[in-house]
Formats: C-alpha cells, sequence, structure tokens
C-alpha cells in the first residue's frame, strides 16, 4: 500500500486484515505465493502420508496434517467389525487449516468436519504383503470401516472427519470369493486322443489259413492224379501187347 500505510492482520477473523485509511487515494498491491500442504508426523507405524484434494477441506489457506501414534488405544472394537481381522495399529490424524498472515505468523484453525472428502496416502512402515488392510475410523465414539486400497505398502482412502483411526491387518480373500472374469484361452489339441485301453478289442483275424488234412484231397474238377493215369496206361499197353502175341 502507498504512502507508508501498512495492513494488520485481525487475528480474531482469518484472512482478514485492517488499515487506516488517509485523506488521499490509496493504492494496494497484492503479492501471492503458493505454498504446498504439510505432513508432521512423529509416527513409528506410518512411513510417509500425504493429502488429494486437499481443497475439499477448505477453501483459503493450506493444510497441515498431523500425524501421531494413539498408542493406548483399544483396537477390540475395531477388529471386530473387520472379516479376517489379524491385529491393528491406531493413528491419531489431526487436520489444520494453515493462513498466512504475511508477517511471518499464521492463522491456524482445527477442522474436524467438512462436506466433500479429501484422499489420504499412508505409506505403512511394517507393511506384510502376504495380508490386506482395511481402515476403520472413530468419529466421537462411532465406528466406520472406510473403503480401502493398498498399493505397493501404501494405503487410501476417502474422509471427511478427523479423529482417531484404526488400520487393521487382515487375511487375504479367497480365491473363490474372487473368481477370475478373463474368458479362458486354453486352445483345443489337434492331435487324436489316444485309445482307451480298457476297451475290448476284437481279436485280430489269423492271416495264415489253417493247416488241416483236406489240402492233399484233390478239388472238384481238378485233372485225375498222376498214380491212377499210370495205371491205367500200364493196362493199355498190356492188352495190347497180348492182343499182338495172339495176331502173330
Amino acid at each position: 500500500m502507498n504512502g507508508g500505510v501498512t495492513l494488520q492482520p485481525d487475528d480474531a477473523q482469518t484472512s482478514t486484515f485492517t488499515f487506516v485509511m488517509g485523506n488521499g487515494p490509496v493504492h494496494m498491491k497484492g503479492i501471492f505465493t503458493k505454498v504446498s500442504d504439510t505432513v508432521n508426523s512423529n509416527s513409528k507405524q506410518i512411513e510417509a502420508a500425504s493429502i488429494t484434494n486437499g481443497a475439499n477441506a477448505t477453501a483459503s489457506g493450506n493444510l497441515r496434517l498431523t500425524v501421531s501414534d494413539a498408542e493406548n488405544y483399544d483396537t477390540t472394537s475395531a477388529q471386530a467389525l473387520v472379516s479376517g481381522a489379524q491385529s491393528a495399529q491406531a493413528v491419531d490424524l489431526k487436520l489444520d487449516q494453515i493462513v498466512s498472515k504475511g508477517n511471518g505468523s499464521n492463522w491456524e484453525n482445527n477442522i474436524t468436519e467438512f462436506e466433500k472428502p479429501v484422499t489420504l496416502n499412508l505409506a505403512l512402515d511394517n507393511y506384510d504383503a502376504n495380508y490386506d488392510y482395511t481402515v476403520v475410523r472413530n468419529h466421537n465414539g462411532k465406528l466406520t470401516e472406510l473403503s480401502t486400497t493398498v498399493e505397493q505398502g501404501t494405503i487410501s482412502f476417502e474422509t471427511n472427519q478427523f479423529s482417531t483411526y484404526i488400520i487393521v491387518k487382515k487375511s487375504k480373500a479367497a480365491n473363490v470369493d474372487n473368481p477370475s472374469t478373463t474368458p479362458s484361452t486354453t486352445t483345443p489339441s489337434t492331435t487324436p486322443a489316444a485309445p482307451d485301453t480298457d476297451v475290448t478289442k476284437p481279436v485280430a483275424k489269423d492271416t495264415k489259413p489253417a493247416k488241416t488234412n483236406d489240402t492233399a484231397s484233390p478239388k472238384t474238377g481238378d485233372a485225375m492224379p498222376v498214380a491212377g493215369m499210370m495205371l491205367v496206361m500200364a493196362g493199355s499197353l498190356t492188352g495190347y501187347a497180348v492182343i499182338r502175341r495172339k495176331r502173330r
């Protein structure tokens, strides 16, 4: 502001400044510097944390997420809500709106509820890939299991209420509960199946004729055997010789 006039932040009203206007015109120029949301964590269970869609929690300023272990929290009731629960760990998540006053200090307001949810991403320090994980929120004594996704050791979930959160480790769902929807690509075999060895096979026919005593017998219509012909010829010659002797 010109003329030596300075802005004074109103500690009672966020984003409100006051100044005393003199007798002449006042020119004011605002200079804004982008500041990111911050995370403060002293948790031994959460390796890292981040917020997505933070504008849903506050229309101005930035967010500060504070993560701390709730070591004395009894997780029994939360585990009872989760099928296959094996163990649980509780953390307190605190969300604050931070608005700069322009003099090195900030307006700070604790946020516990708002309309549209933000997405929280918590990287687990002791993540075990052999188990699934889910999150149960305890807000003002009401326990609610939240829809949770897990990717590479980081659990993500949406919430619009900030209190105590219980991270429940549970058994992986059986494959029968999640049948595959991928169609089978098995290619039918083109090789004919081997014959069933239990099926009775017909007895193979002998290609050689069986030997019998009839093999030496003459067939109907065949020539007279040689021995019989020799006897007939011998008889004819004898008769012929006798006739010639009588003629002589």
